[in-house]
């Protein structure tokens, strides 16, 4: 390690040349940088979760309910999907972020079914014959009673969702982009191991995340 802040190597003379690290100063810019140490650690993880919604876009939203917003809401499947859009998303918050797990199980939804149309034919009516035998002449015929429409009232089926659509009214706005997610955790956890100065140490900690 370099001299410390302010040890002169020769008269007159002080180092300015070595990048500063977090046991260099005390500003809080630099006080988020982790070298290694056990006893640092705590404080680098705090301080940049604590930095996390401003340093990495999206981030807020995606730690309280797992979506990602631009154009559309997008989530990380259909399950997910019907959660958001019945509110029955757990909020998660920087000390407990969303988790897929506990999300609620897919949930049936009502199918409108077509309602059932019954035509019934009015009862025919007795031709009217006179004395003579023969049919008599209607110069004016009394017109037929149209067939009764009845309309029979079906429940709604409830059926398994497979596609957006079936979760009804606010499914335009969704899509599902597994993918999306996948930029967003390693924009996080690159928030994080940016700010480990030890090589090995930030080595080690992406190879168990």
């Amino acid at each position: 390690m370099g001299p410390k802040p302010g040890t002169q190597r020769g008269r007159g003379n002080t180092s300015t040349d070595k990048k500063p690290t977090a046991s260099d100063t005390t500003d809080s810019s630099i006080s988020k940088l982790w070298t290694g140490r056990p006893y640092d650690k705590p404080a680098w993880f705090l301080l940049n979760r604590r930095d996390l919604y401003d340093a990495v876009n999206g981030a807020r939203q995606f730690i309280r309910f797992g979506i990602s917003v631009d154009k559309k809401v997008s989530v990380k499947s259909l399950r997910h999907a019907q959660a958001y859009l019945n509110n029955t998303i757990i909020e998660g918050t920087l000390a407990v972020p969303f988790s897929i797990d506990k999300l609620p199980a897919l949930a049936e939804v009502a199918q409108q079914t077509t309602p059932v149309t019954n035509t019934t034919a009015a009862p025919a009516q007795p031709a009217t014959v006179n004395t003579a035998g023969t049919a008599p002449a209607t110069p004016g015929a009394t017109p037929t009673a149209a067939p009764a429409v009845a309309v029979a009232p079906v429940a709604p089926v409830m059926v398994m969702p497979e596609t957006l659509k079936d979760l009804g009214p606010g499914h335009e706005r969704l899509q599902i982009a597994p993918e999306i997610f996948d930029n967003m955790d390693e924009a996080i956890l690159r928030h994080f191991t940016d700010a480990i100065v030890d090589v090995r140490t930030r080595q080690t900690l992406v190879a168990h995340a």
